[in-house]
């Protein structure tokens, strides 16, 4: 989930300033795993009880993305 989102934040910023450099990808990624600070067990804990499987299906991460 990380990913995805930290992915989609470094697309819309490159579409809007034609450009990505380190230090905002850094920003990026200070403030996703600071939003995201959970424990591993909690994040196993609300995939297994919103998607019924630790383990996404496709369907899922083409809605994400």
């Amino acid at each position: 989930m990380e990913y995805v989102f930290l992915r989609h934040l470094c697309y819309l910023y490159f579409r809007k300033n034609r450009k990505l450099d380190y230090d905002i990808l850094k920003k990026y990624m200070v403030l996703t795993f600071r939003m995201m600070g959970y424990d591993e067990d909690d994040i196993y804990e609300y995939l297994e009880n919103s998607f019924e499987d630790i383990i996404w299906q496709w369907g899922y991460l083409a809605l994400i993305c």
